[in-house]
């Protein structure tokens, strides 16, 4: 199934998205001060934990149609690339943040000998159980984030009427 992005209420047509990625790269704000007596003291910026930036690029053969879009705004982002967590126990504790809408459940894999195997998983508000799978090593649950956005300087569209072809990106900063 392909898996459709969605910004401000708007859904990405499928032909603007032909070649999709999208990068979460962690927002926080810290710094490691070196202290008089030779240790490290590492201080985050409160509120900074656990946020995201993002940035989706996309190649297509049409826009991505979100030109109309008010940037000064917060926004929903619906992502259409997963994230994941691994772990050695088959319950994983995942982010409220993430997309509810059909066909955009969490599934899970557990690693039996490096091979990955699907494994179904039972949600319960944001804690996964992925059900045991004999002599595997790790679990992994994926899911579709959901957030609240900035748009960093809105959206960039290059259009190439020759070669038919439409390339975009979107930097976003999580609220």
């Amino acid at each position: 199934m392909i898996r459709i992005i969605e910004l401000g209420g708007i859904p990405i047509p499928m032909l603007a998205t032909l070649g999709v990625t999208q990068t979460y790269v962690p927002a926080v704000r810290e710094t490691i001060l070196a202290m008089g007596d030779g240790t490290l003291d590492k201080q985050t910026l409160s509120g900074t934990e656990g946020k995201v930036t993002t940035t989706v690029s996309a190649d297509g053969l049409i826009p991505p149609g979100l030109t109309g879009l008010t940037y000064e705004d917060s926004l929903v982002l619906k992502c259409g690339v997963p994230r994941d967590i691994v772990s050695v126990s088959n319950i994983i504790t995942i982010p409220s943040l993430r997309r509810t809408d059909a066909n955009y459940i969490p599934w899970g894999r557990a690693f039996v000998n490096d091979v990955p195997v699907n494994t179904p998983v039972a949600l319960d508000v944001n804690e996964a159980t992925l059900t045991v799978v004999a002599g595997a090593s790790a679990y992994q649950v994926m899911w579709y984030p959901q957030f609240y956005v900035y748009a960093v300087g809105g959206i960039n569209v290059t259009v190439d009427e020759f070669g038919a072809k439409v390339q975009w990106q979107l930097n976003m900063r999580q609220i």
